[in-house]
């Protein structure tokens, strides 16, 4: 019922997970296994890590390629739909 949750329910919506499933899931850092496979590994060997694993996850993203791909690819996918989604504000717009 809310403007801000309209993305989610837009029909290009599903295009937009699949395409930020594929950037968490390619190898996108030389040294690094992807995020979704270190999560896997996480979760299936149990790997013992100083932090939470989620925590752990979150630094991985934010330290590496990824936290930025995942970003442009969202502000994509709203300049693409910014006449349907008119209630997002991006640099420049505003």
């Amino acid at each position: 019922m809310e403007p801000w949750c309209m993305a989610l329910f837009h029909d290009r919506f599903i295009d937009l997970r699949k395409e930020l499933r594929q950037i968490l899931s390619s190898k996108e850092e030389e040294n690094l296994p992807s995020i979704e496979e270190l999560a896997r590994r996480i979760e299936d060997e149990g790997i013992n890590l100083p932090e939470k694993p989620r925590n752990y996850l979150r630094r991985v993203f934010q330290e590496t390629i990824y936290k930025p791909l995942v970003e442009k690819s969202i502000l994509d996918y709203l300049r693409y739909n910014h006449y349907h989604l008119p209630m997002y504000a991006w640099q420049g717009i505003v």
